[in-house]
């Protein structure tokens, strides 16, 4: 629930999501990022020629968090 603010040597310095509060992560070794969200889609359209019904949710729709993709699937669950 953080973004990356800024970086130096040794800390790293994030803002809070919602409360916009900063938050400090001293004494660092190494930082790690991970950017460039793209959808999988490739299990939907293996599924072109299913006769049934295909719903795509979570990820496949577009990179969220877990908790948007499991309130989807449980939509989509109730909705049977």
């Amino acid at each position: 629930m953080v973004r990356l603010f800024g970086a130096d040597s040794d800390s790293a310095y994030f803002e809070h999501a919602t409360s916009t509060q900063p938050v400090v992560c001293d004494e660092m070794d190494t930082l790690v990022l991970a950017l460039g969200h793209t959808p999988n889609i490739s299990l939907e359209e293996s599924l072109t020629d299913y006769t049934g019904d295909v719903v795509a949710v979570g990820d496949c729709l577009a990179p969220r968090t877990v908790e948007e993709a499991v309130l989807e699937g449980l939509k989509e669950a109730i909705a049977i």
